[in-house]
């Protein structure tokens, strides 16, 4: 809902009776969201709110130090920002590789920048869940065996976001909810190819099979994706393809 008001966004969730809404840093800084008037509506709706970081031209392991130092100012904007709302946990993106060379300093970069934005959280009372990225050349966290050789004893600090169109296929999906705890959320959107985060029912997943399963680790889905245009009629029809799934599986249950 790229260019809707907070009270736009949060009467569309109540009219839809969703459980709440992942707020982006990047779109509330742009149109100048009101923190309070977040706060009110969520409690007005009783809604749960939560913070997907900023992550656009952010890079906290760049070779460049001041883009270091900006990317890690801005994470801990959107997690102040969190604060600010209520939200109990902002997603975050790890960073990735200015180049496919040095992979000692990326590393290095990787652990300490988290390190870093993970102290800054705690003592803002906001929970850290990390996000596993897709398979490009320059991604460093791509899957769990990477995510967790490079976190080692932080590991446990963070919460951990997975995102359906990140996964190669229904498999890796499955395999990386097997293999990673505690997951906080499901990011929910369908990919054509290399075409990431299309409608739910317009991809290479098919999610009247996938979501009855996924339902079963008990965690809120987020349905992802950019929309621009004023009536939000992919958003509408991602929920009610959704809501639909969902009534199915519990009828045939």
């Amino acid at each position: 809902m790229w260019n809707a008001s907070v009270q736009e966004i949060f009467s569309l969730a109540q009219a839809y009776e969703v459980g709440g809404i992942e707020f982006w840093a990047e779109q509330a800084e742009l149109f100048h969201y009101n923190t309070r008037d977040i706060r009110v509506l969520a409690q007005k709706y009783d809604m749960k709110v939560v913070v997907h970081s900023k992550s656009w031209d952010l890079n906290f392991a760049s070779i460049n130090k001041s883009i270091q130092n900006a990317s890690l100012r801005s994470i801990k904007k959107s997690i102040y920002f969190a604060k600010l709302i209520g939200a109990t946990e902002v997603t975050i993106h790890p960073p990735r590789r200015t180049l496919p060379i040095e992979g000692a300093f990326y590393i290095k970069k990787t652990q300490t920048g988290l390190e870093k934005l993970l102290n800054y959280s705690v003592k803002q009372g906001v929970h850290l869940s990390l996000e596993i990225m897709e398979k490009l050349p320059n991604e460093i966290i791509t899957t769990p065996e990477t995510l967790k050789a490079i976190l080692g004893t932080l590991y446990e600090s963070f919460f951990y976001t997975i995102d359906t169109a990140h996964c190669i296929d229904k498999k890796e999906l499955f395999a990386i909810l097997a293999s990673i705890a505690p997951v906080s959320k499901i990011h929910i959107s369908n990919k054509k190819g290399k075409q990431l985060h299309t409608p739910l029912d317009d991809g290479d997943f098919d999610f009247r099979q996938i979501l009855p399963h996924l339902k079963e680790y008990n965690v809120p889905f987020v349905i992802e994706g950019l929309e621009v245009e004023a009536t939000h009629q992919v958003l509408k029809n991602n929920i009610e393809y959704v809501q639909n799934i969902l009534k199915e599986a519990v009828l045939q249950s």
